[in-house]
């Protein structure tokens, strides 16, 4: 069974989370000296949330179910919406600076919830709420399979879908590079290779570090 932790999710995210600004203030009008001490934090709102990170807390014990939750932050609408987070700014001897960046309560309980569903799931079924989390559904081909965390030749995965293949996001493509925390996929045995059917940009990610086994969640 899996152990789920989401007490992340309500804590002071400031160092975990990206968060964008503008710099405001005019040292000539306010007299600062040569120190600038008026300086403001206008428009803050969270960039980038590295679901990577926040996976790796919530699912340490399982790199399995690290995948799945990562998959679902990653699907989770609401955590990747600036309206959903709380930033609070707070005065120092230097002018403004970020103090809390917390998510507004609601979003945290409702992700923790769905987080917490996957507690004591066994592997098959975390697999199966997660797929449903990014698709929307399961493919009628995926259901009832035996999922397991494996290692595998980078050579013997097929990129099943080659119009994706070729209109991967480079960004997202470039994050996953050199990370080796989380599996790179999900897949199915087809013959003597593994035919992908989550993971591209990690996958594609790999083949760029010239790694020669990766770990992937393999489905029989």
């Amino acid at each position: 069974m899996n152990k789920i932790d989401t007490s992340i999710l309500f804590e002071d995210l400031h160092y975990t989370v990206d968060v964008d600004y503008t710099n405001g203030g005019d040292c000539e009008a306010d007299g600062c000296d040569s120190i600038c001490r008026c300086g403001t934090i206008e428009n803050p709102k969270v960039n980038d949330v590295p679901c990577d990170k926040l996976a790796e807390k919530i699912a340490p014990e399982s790199l399995l179910v690290k995948y799945c939750v990562e998959r679902i932050l990653q699907h989770f609408k609401p955590l990747h919406d600036p309206d959903s987070w709380n930033i609070e700014v707070e005065g120092g001897y230097y002018g403004e600076e970020l103090g809390e960046v917390k998510l507004n309560e609601n979003v945290a309980e409702s992700l923790s919830n769905l987080l917490l569903s996957l507690d004591g799931l066994n592997d098959n079924d975390v697999v199966e709420t997660a797929l449903n989390v990014e698709y929307g559904f399961v493919l009628p081909t995926l259901k009832g399979k035996k999922w397991t965390l494996e290692k595998v030749r980078l050579e013997d995965l097929d990129l099943g879908s080659r119009p994706h293949a070729a209109n991967l996001d480079e960004e997202q493509v470039l994050s996953y590079r050199l990370h080796d925390k989380i599996a790179s996929g999900l897949v199915i045995e087809s013959g003597s290779k593994y035919r992908v059917i989550d993971g591209y940009h990690r996958i594609t990610a790999a083949q760029r570090d010239r790694k020669q086994i990766v770990w992937v969640v393999v489905g029989r």
